[in-house]
């Protein structure tokens, strides 16, 4: 089969290897379309905390099972499906109180010993898959893993009327798409690159900012009479920007780090007790997360505006260069492997 191989920082090759074979427990995927990631471009870019050339990248992914292993029980071969890409000890604190996210030895696609999506065949565990409706594309199913992210990022937010997402990216957008669902009234977004914002605004955001040349604290000041908001996601990793979402807080307010930061941020702590604000992480996703973003897509929830590419396997290289350089008006690309 063929499969993207990260040999490098900046090089994605395309390889000939052998089709998985699936052990007990496991079927193997024919992949129909896989998602590039922000943690993907990572990789890329050689500066992802864990998954290190060389690697295939790739985890979101939707297909159709071809082969299963002994003690497959729920899954059957012309199954169409996406998959969790998350595959926990089962022993373990976190394991047992259901947070598989947090699991200390968990294994994702990229490292443990389980490859990327980004190939022709993938293998997976049974208890990862989730059956795809007939009517539910592929393209359509690519996109639960992603929006797990943003279902989970948003519990953690809690609930509240007012939100602002800095960055608005992949996430932020499928963040700004759950937040209104989950009844926050005025989501405002900031990205630094105007077709991202235009996108943020048809989505449905009040208002969407440049952080260069917009006055952010002022816009904020005078669209929500000084009171700041009650919720700040925090999408881009860049330096500063904890301190930014502090600023924006209301009283009582929680910002959320949804973005993986590669590179320590100072940050006054003040704020924290003069507000008394929360600072809430997030980890991916747990399996109700997965499964509530499924339905959302099932259930008629529209994220094409925010799939900008289609590329085939083949052009990996490109679709990567694509990504970072932003060349062109992109948001999320689609991989076809075969």
């Amino acid at each position: 089969m063929k499969g993207v191989l990260i040999t490098e920082p900046g090089c994605a090759t395309i390889e000939e290897m052998e089709i998985p074979v699936p052990k007990d427990g496991e079927v193997l995927i024919r992949a129909k379309v896989a998602g590039m990631c922000g943690s993907d471009l990572n990789i890329f870019n050689g500066v992802h905390p864990i998954r290190k050339p060389p690697v295939m990248p790739g985890h979101e992914v939707a297909g159709e099972v071809i082969s299963i292993g002994k003690n497959v029980k729920r899954i059957s071969i012309g199954d169409r499906v996406t998959v969790l890409p998350i595959s926990s000890y089962g022993s373990c604190l976190a394991c047992r109180s259901n947070n598989i996210n947090l699991c200390k030895n968990k294994i994702a696609p990229g490292f443990g010993g389980w490859e990327g999506t980004f190939a022709q065949y993938f293998k997976a565990p049974e208890e990862c898959l989730y059956k795809i409706r007939p009517e539910t594309t592929y393209e359509q199913a690519v996109m639960t893993e992603p929006l797990a992210v943003a279902v989970h990022s948003v519990k953690r937010a809690g609930n509240g009327k007012r939100m602002i997402i800095l960055g608005c990216g992949t996430i932020g957008l499928l963040i700004l798409k759950v937040a209104l669902i989950k009844g926050y009234t005025e989501v405002y977004c900031t990205d630094t690159i105007a077709f991202n914002r235009k996108i943020s605004v048809e989505a449905g955001a009040s208002a969407s900012w440049d952080p260069i040349t917009d006055d952010i604290n002022a816009k904020i000041e005078k669209t929500v009479e000084g009171d700041g908001v009650d919720a700040v996601m925090v999408t881009a990793a860049v330096l500063g920007i904890l301190e930014q979402a502090l600023s924006f807080s209301a009283i009582h307010a929680n910002v959320v780090l949804i973005a993986i930061m590669n590179k320590p941020q100072a940050i006054d702590l003040a704020p924290f007790a003069a507000k008394e604000v929360s600072l809430t992480g997030t980890n991916t996703y747990m399996h109700e997360d997965f499964t509530e973003a499924l339905s959302l897509i099932e259930n008629g929830l529209d994220l094409s505006a925010i799939v900008t590419h289609y590329m085939p396997l083949d052009e990996a290289q490109h679709a990567f260069e694509l990504y970072k350089n932003k060349t062109e008006d992109v948001i999320k690309i689609l991989i076809y492997p075969n």
